[in-house]
């Protein structure tokens, strides 16, 4: 796997969730990455058995970790990295700033000052990949 992606455990898995999956067969060399929104009823064969946990598990699922593209696919607007030595990259959403700190991998989102208030803090921690924050922007109401 590409560092770019990552292999999600079944318990991320829901409705509308957004993943790779490998089509073909190996033995034709004809294999390669599709693009997918989770639906359960795709999982259940003729027998009623789910089959889902075995394409996880055989690394056949991947997720892309959260990138300038999907955090723009959402509506925000990239607005230029910080000249300081953590890389630091903002986003904007109407009345809210999404930032992207590299060198720790981590995500805020805060309001955006206004006449020189204090930005308040609304998330800080670690951001996945797109169903993630969208899950997080919406139990924020930034939607």
């Amino acid at each position: 796997m590409e560092s770019k992606y990552y292999v999600p455990s079944i318990e991320e898995f829901r409705v509308g969730f957004q993943y790779e999956e490998l089509m073909g067969t190996e033995s034709s060399g004809l294999q390669d990455w599709s693009e997918k929104i989770f639906d359960i009823s795709e999982y259940i064969d003729r027998n009623g058995e789910h089959y889902l946990l075995e394409l996880i598990n055989g690394e056949c699922i991947r997720v892309n970790y959260l990138d300038q593209s999907d955090i723009e696919s959402l509506g925000w607007i990239f607005e230029g990295g910080q000249i300081i030595s953590n890389g630091r990259k903002d986003y904007r959403y109407n009345e809210y700033i999404l930032s992207y700190i590299p060198s720790n991998n981590h995500y805020a989102i805060t309001t955006k000052s206004q006449y020189g208030d204090t930005p308040k803090v609304l998330f800080n921690g670690i951001i996945k990949n797109v169903n993630e924050l969208k899950v997080l922007l919406k139990q924020l109401g930034i939607e």
